[in-house]
């Protein structure tokens, strides 16, 4: 199939005058590509679920709010980032976001949207704030 994707990426004109190396490894990618999606998949992957949760939320109004202040205002230490780099960014927070809002639930016996609850994020965050933090 890589033979093949390679031929195709070649005969394109836009395509020709790249490099080998970089249309051996779009073709490496592309296969990727096809292979996942016609893989059929664990109909229970807790990746798969966490993807589409952070999706869910990202579409949603929450979403696009924490978008625009992310992308709108200023703040200490703020970088410039290119568009796709800021999808990356909310996602990661929406991600972390629900992530530390399971740990909560299954921790705690707290109601949510109870002070109590609203207690244990607010230790929580204070906690997670001086942590080393990793995004990938």
């Amino acid at each position: 199939m890589k033979e093949k994707l390679l031929q195709l990426l070649k005969d394109y004109p836009a395509m020709a005058c790249l490099p080998e190396d970089f249309l051996d490894t779009l073709a490496d990618d592309l296969q990727a590509v096809i292979i996942r999606a016609m893989s059929s998949g664990d109909v229970n992957d807790q990746v798969l679920e966490m993807e589409h949760a952070v999706n869910d939320v990202y579409l949603d109004h929450f979403g696009v709010l924490l978008s625009n202040l992310y992308s709108i205002e200023p703040f200490q230490g703020k970088r410039h980032v290119v568009f796709s780099a800021r999808i990356r960014v909310v996602k990661a927070m929406i991600q972390a976001m629900l992530l530390e809002q399971e740990t909560i639930d299954e921790a705690d016996d707290a109601d949510f949207g109870t002070a109590e609850h609203g207690a244990t994020m607010k230790r929580r965050l204070t906690e997670l704030n001086g942590k080393p933090v990793l995004i990938h």
